[in-house]
């Protein structure tokens, strides 16, 4: 994989017109209300990874199945 680093030069103010997510200090994901209302307001969710394009996904899922992560 090629490195193709830009060094980012703006703070990140919160605001965006799309859907949002990161990942915080206490390993929590955040998103923000667009994509939480574009999955369907889950109460939980899946994880997945993709190795061979180093990224990672999340579906909305059941509370009860046994690898989902509860949502709050």
């Amino acid at each position: 994989m090629d490195d193709n680093w830009i060094e980012f030069d703006e703070r990140q103010t919160g605001r965006t017109d799309g859907y949002y997510i990161t990942l915080n200090g206490d390993g929590e994901f955040l998103m923000n209300r667009l994509l939480f209302e574009g999955m369907e307001q889950p109460e939980a969710v899946t994880l997945y990874f993709d190795p061979d394009k180093d990224r990672i996904g999340m579906r909305k899922a059941d509370r009860g199945l046994a690898n989902a992560f509860n949502a709050r």
